[in-house]
């Protein structure tokens, strides 16, 4: 609280807000969030990358970089105004799955302009949705449009 940093909790699930509240620091917060969720998702030198935007024009290609395993990952989207571009979670979970974590990232819409996501193997994931009733979705684009 002292110096308004954002840092995310590791308590197992990221509740993520489509709109964000730092423009500048979306994909980067993005990707803080979910490294959040477990202690093999030991990625660094997370960074925004904005030198593809025009904030003041409100175009262009937002990205955040990381590396995870001595490899160099970016993820981006469409700049929106201040929404988050699903299509940057599925990248995410792409690269998650190419290094054979054996889990993955799974959505749960909010019924507002969020989500809860997890970073859990396929069992536990069915195991949620059988006991909670709630969908889990392996893919963003899916679970906020209904469309893979």
């Amino acid at each position: 609280p002292e110096s308004w940093d954002w840092t995310p909790a590791t308590s197992g699930v990221f509740w993520m807000e489509f709109e964000s509240y730092e423009v500048d620091k979306t994909y980067s917060n993005f990707l803080k969030g979910v490294q959040a969720l477990d202690s093999s998702l030991l990625w660094s030198d997370i960074q925004e990358d904005l030198s593809n935007v025009d904030l003041e024009n409100n175009h262009g290609v937002q990205a955040g970089t990381f590396t995870w395993n001595g490899q160099s990952y970016r993820i981006e989207g469409d700049l929106d105004y201040d929404w988050f571009d699903v299509d940057a979670a599925d990248q995410l979970n792409e690269i998650i799955k190419s290094n054979h974590t054996g889990k993955q990232l799974y959505f749960a819409y909010d019924n507002g302009s969020g989500c809860l996501i997890f970073y859990r193997d396929a069992q536990w994931a069915k195991a949620f949705t059988d006991i909670t009733g709630i969908p889990l979705y392996n893919n963003a684009r899916e679970m906020y449009y209904g469309v893979s």
